[in-house]
């Protein structure tokens, strides 16, 4: 193939790339209500987060990415958070259903329910999180 043509192809399928990354990040802001996170395994590292951040805790979700999640967990779920992210609890990261506290941006605490999954072949935990009311 040459080398023109080759080249063509290539930022042909990063557009489609760009434009399918762009499609989810939108549904993932308009669609889905509840708390949305996608971390790196091993890291926490914040990779996706939605609007729903912002909405509901205030937080500043743009901000967030690139941060490791355990920073906004509060102090007194870190601990237990932490162990059951990196697999201490299990003995490997898998999927999980739990409640921990995070803080909002005014300080304060929040429960969270969290339903999430492993996905280790891509190395990220796919969350998605509501608040519990009391």
């Amino acid at each position: 193939m040459p080398e023109k043509e080759r080249k063509i192809r290539s930022y042909e399928r990063m557009a489609n790339l760009f434009s399918l990354q762009f499609s989810f990040a939108q549904v993932v802001d308009e669609m889905i209500k509840d708390l949305f996170l996608v971390v790196e395994i091993g890291t926490g590292k914040i990779l996706i987060v939605n609007k729903a951040w912002e909405d509901r805790l205030g937080l500043d979700y743009v901000m967030m990415t690139g941060d490791c999640f355990i920073d906004y967990v509060a102090e007194r779920s870190k601990e237990e958070t932490w162990a059951l992210f990196t697999g201490e609890k299990k003995g490997e990261v898998s999927d999980f259903e739990f409640s921990n506290y995070y803080k909002n941006a005014a300080g304060e605490d929040v429960l969270l329910e969290w339903h999430s999954a492993a996905d280790t072949e891509r190395n990220i935990v796919i969350a998605t999180a509501r608040i519990i009311k009391k």
